[in-house]
């Protein structure tokens, strides 16, 4: 039986939001950090995740610096740097900065832009 283009269109679609939901949770999954720790550097160090306080998560949201947004889980960047990619669970809010190579592959899996005219 041959698989109709459709059916090619759907399966490719299913493999990519798999790959984005596994991309995800790699990235918010991990021991956090918490900014209040006297050992924390100032801000973030990629691959590493911080505990920040609701008033830093709202900041960044409510800024027109968003890329992307879903749920409780958005990116944020000035300029063309690495996306800053903060999420909330419950009344928890984290933060991570993004490699070159992560917000390479975020904008392939999200289909985001990078760059913004």
């Amino acid at each position: 039986m041959a698989t109709t283009p459709k059916a090619k269109r759907m399966a490719l679609s299913l493999r990519q939001k798999v790959e984005a939901i596994s991309f995800l949770n790699r990235l918010t999954t991990g021991k956090a950090i918490s900014l209040d720790d006297a050992d924390s550097v100032p801000w973030f160090e990629a691959g590493r995740i911080y505990q920040i306080s609701r008033t830093t998560y709202m900041y960044h949201f409510e800024s027109d610096s968003v890329r992307w947004s879903e749920g409780r889980k958005f990116v944020f960047t000035f300029d063309q740097n690495p996306f800053q990619l903060f999420w909330s669970t419950d009344d928890e809010f984290f933060g991570r900065q993004l490699t070159e190579e992560e917000t390479f592959r975020f904008c392939q899996l999200m289909d985001v832009k990078r760059f913004v005219a």
